[in-house]
């Protein structure tokens, strides 16, 4: 059974988010050829859908890293973003 999505403030800047980082990943991999992580070099490196669930996890898995969190003021913006594997990016935290 699929959750209802709630139309609330904090549920449209997160869809916001997601959005900005899959067009970020994608410009990304247009512009270079592949993906690659910023921090560890491995690669290629896969875009999944958001709501791909087999992808949550995977070690292959393109996520879009603030470089400045935005926990410590780090805006979205593609400037304060790098290309990272999910385990670089568990791994860096709001760090």
């Amino acid at each position: 059974m699929a959750l209802a999505w709630r139309d609330t403030p904090r549920n449209r800047e997160r869809w916001q988010q997601l959005q900005n980082n899959t067009a970020f990943l994608q410009n990304e991999e247009a512009r270079k050829g592949s993906l690659q992580c910023h921090y560890c070099d491995k690669g290629p490196l896969k875009i999944y859908s958001w709501n791909d669930f087999r992808g949550v996890n995977a070690p292959d898995k393109a996520t879009a890293d603030h470089v400045m969190a935005r926990a410590r003021g780090g805006s979205d913006a593609w400037d304060n973003l790098v290309v990272c594997c999910t385990p670089c990016n568990a791994r860096k935290g709001s760090s």
